[in-house]
């Protein structure tokens, strides 16, 4: 969590985030939404699908804060297992680490911390790749979900630090 937390304090332009599990707890989610209300453009890849439904509701239930401050959400098709962090196009991550509780705390995640320019452009592209093809969350739209769905979405909350 120090990792991605140090990464995205020293954002000037922006986060690219790709993961399966993107389940923050409350530092990682407001030093993103810090970062996009500085002027920071914060971009998130998820799949649309879980393997688990309560990792994709707990996912989901951070969604309407990110957008309420201006991040792109992007939900591919498919179940993407990739684990990538980008910052300023300089700066990459990718490993194992998801962004949830029990990757922070609990497992032995590995990543590789690439300091090169040219890499991280490059794997800076693959991720925009995917966003043009993939749907984009819509902040109006997004609050147009059910009342059952949002109360899953915050009962899954609820038990996001046991995924």
């Amino acid at each position: 969590m120090q990792q991605y937390l140090a990464m995205i304090n020293s954002a000037k332009k922006s986060i690219c985030i790709a993961n399966p599990y993107f389940i923050p707890g409350m530092p990682v989610l407001e030093a993103l939404q810090i970062a996009s209300l500085s002027g920071v453009e914060v971009n998130l890849l998820t799949p649309k699908v879980s393997d688990s439904l309560l990792a994709k509701y707990s996912m989901f239930s951070g969604f309407e804060a990110l957008l309420n401050v201006g991040a792109n959400i992007y939900l591919r098709p498919d179940f993407s297992h990739s684990k990538v962090i980008i910052i300023d196009g300089e700066i990459a991550s990718v490993g194992s680490g998801n962004f949830d509780y029990r990757s922070f705390e609990h497992n032995f995640e590995t990543n590789v911390l690439i300091y090169n320019g040219d890499m991280a452009k490059r794997i800076e592209k693959l991720f925009f790749g995917h966003c043009k093809k993939d749907i984009q969350l819509e902040l109006v739209s997004f609050k147009k979900r059910s009342i059952y769905v949002k109360f899953m979405e915050g009962l899954a909350k609820f038990f996001s630090p046991l995924l």
